[in-house]
């Protein structure tokens, strides 16, 4: 049965130090108390935040080679502005929300996007929106996410490298974008208004959308968010349009699935929940054995899967490389959270240029 892990605070560090085996590096960032890594890019670069000792949030980008720099909005290297990355590309741009306690309304949340060269750009999806969340950014810089208007109802919005913004649908009460295409599709999940069913949906440029679900869903079947909803959950998507999720079958059994860039479904027997999918349509994620201790596991696309483990039994995955790279976050014996990298076992350490 598959069970499904919330993200909590995470973040990552400058220190990396050689993991315990199976090529996995730990990192966080300077006085960092629980460090979580969000994303990372074609050359390795990863993105992400980490709560420091005075307990303010603060980004973060790794380098390949392991040198961390920090950053943060205005107001927020001393103060009570929190930062969170949570995208970038291979352009080196980052996207991801920015929360002002100690402004007009203190549930109120940007939009943002960061230049290679630390220059930052905060926005609203539109000119009620009280929360902008930006969620993910394609190669050519169009960002897409959801905000909240001044009623609290829940839409998608796609924003062009110029800043032009354009908005869709309403979501439902629980909704998120998983992953903007080349083409500007968008691929994210949401909750019916008012009910407890989970769907899939591509949103596409020319503004049509189009919800999903596993041709097998069962919503006589909960579990998939908070052992409660039902339906089809969508927990990561590429940049080649593969989605990895979960969803109810009859039997009230939990089932993997991956969703094709054509839109063809196959069920994914892995012994545990996919969380991550890279370009090449390999997934990652984590099971328990039969002693209910967490694992780590990497199963390249019509390949064979790997388990791996970072330092302690208590992680989570978060993400993919495309050249098989899984990272994540665990936590120590005190409960602080660090970063994890885990390398493909083919990689070696030479660099050609």
């Amino acid at each position: 049965m598959l069970s499904f892990q919330i993200a909590v605070l995470g973040l990552v560090t400058g220190l990396a130090r050689a993991g315990h085996a199976q090529g996995i590096v730990t990192f966080d960032p300077p006085n960092s108390v629980h460090t979580q890594p969000q994303a990372i890019d074609s050359f390795g670069r990863i993105t992400g935040f980490y709560l420091d000792t005075s307990v303010r949030n603060h980004g973060f980008v790794r380098s390949p080679f392991g040198a961390i720099t920090t950053f943060d909005a205005p107001g927020g290297a001393d103060g009570d502005v929190s930062i969170l990355p949570v995208a970038l590309n291979d352009a080196g741009l980052i996207v991801g929300t920015i929360f002002d306690p100690g402004g007009s309304n203190v549930s109120h949340a940007r939009g943002f996007i960061r230049a290679p060269n630390g220059a930052l750009t905060q926005f609203d999806a539109t000119t009620d929106a009280t929360q902008t969340w930006a969620q993910a950014i394609n190669a050519q810089g169009w960002i897409a996410g959801v905000y909240l208007d001044a009623s609290n109802a829940r839409h998608g919005f796609v924003r062009s490298p110029h800043g032009t913004i354009t908005t869709f649908g309403e979501l439902g009460s629980i909704a998120g974008v998983r992953q903007i295409l080349p083409d500007r599709e968008v691929i994210g999940y949401y909750l019916e208004p008012g009910g407890v069913v989970f769907h899939g949906f591509t949103q596409a440029h020319n503004g049509a959308f189009s919800a999903f679900d596993e041709p097998d869903v069962s919503l006589d079947t909960r579990g998939v968010y908070y052992k409660f909803y039902t339906g089809t959950l969508a927990t990561a998507a590429s940049s080649t349009g593969y989605v990895v999720g979960y969803y109810g079958a009859a039997g009230r059994v939990m089932h993997g699935f991956m969703r094709t860039p054509e839109g063809v479904f196959s069920t994914l027997d892995t012994p545990g929940t996919p969380s991550a999918v890279n370009a090449a349509g390999a997934i990652a994620g984590v099971y328990y054995d039969a002693n209910f201790t967490e694992h780590g596991f990497v199963m390249p696309r019509d390949g064979a899967l790997e388990s791996f483990d970072p330092p302690t039994s208590t992680f989570g995955v978060t993400g993919i490389g495309p050249d098989g790279t899984v990272f994540g976050e665990y936590y120590d014996s005190s409960e602080v959270g660090h970063g994890f990298i885990r390398k493909p076992r083919r990689s070696c350490a030479h660099v050609h240029f």
